[in-house]
């Protein structure tokens, strides 16, 4: 007996692989994970004394690197007087509530 090309058997598909719903409802969640870390990381912020640390290391590195003395005036507090700091192009540091040999603030005085 001698089968016509319509009643052949077809070979088995291939079931290796993704659907393509199976792809969109992948690439939705990892988009909804990506937005929600972009607001999240978006919404870090130093904590104002983070700041303040974070340009008096920048005026101490600027010191070292140029060779030059830098001044800084910082306004810890809003009723408060702005105070002076000095970087010295050696890493060292005058001012009220540094360390000298450090330049980092003294707990309790920032």
């Amino acid at each position: 007996m001698h089968l016509t090309a319509q009643y052949r058997r077809l070979p088995p598909v291939n079931t290796r692989g993704f659907t393509l719903v199976e792809l969109l409802v992948v690439l939705v969640i990892l988009g909804f994970i990506a937005s929600m870390s972009a607001f999240a990381v978006a919404g870090l912020r130093l904590p104002e004394s983070g700041k303040v640390t974070a340009s008096t290391d920048r005026a101490r590195a600027k010191a070292i690197g140029s060779g030059r003395a830098v001044t800084i005036r910082l306004l810890v507090a809003p009723a408060s007087a702005p105070r002076v700091l000095r970087f010295l192009p050696d890493g060292r540091a005058v001012g009220e509530g540094l360390d000298p040999l450090t330049g980092r603030w003294i707990e309790g005085l920032r």
